[in-house]
């Protein structure tokens, strides 16, 4: 077992062949522009409230709530309040 911490900025926390795990921070009112991974992506709310648009869907994201999405789904999301979000990008098995 191994633990690890995200450091306040946006920096990946642990990465291996087939996952990468971002510890996401944005401050109120920024934005990520519309983009794809190559993963499976789950999006984990920790802090703050955050909108998040996918191609089909907007969903308010605040803690306890969390989005997942298939390879190349695009989205984007903004902070409403500085938010911090755990994104966990993974390659699974077929």
């Amino acid at each position: 077992m191994r633990e690890y911490h995200g450091n306040g900025k946006i920096s990946n926390i642990y990465e291996s062949p087939s996952q990468i795990i971002t510890n996401l921070v944005l401050p109120a009112g920024e934005a990520l522009p519309t983009h794809h991974a190559p993963y499976h992506v789950t999006v984990v709310s920790v802090k703050g409230e955050t909108i998040f648009k996918g191609q089909d869907f907007e969903a308010h994201l605040e803690p306890g709530k969390l989005i997942q999405m298939t390879p190349d789904e695009l989205h984007s999301l903004t902070a409403i309040t500085d938010s911090e979000l755990m994104v966990i990008k993974s390659k699974l098995a077929e």
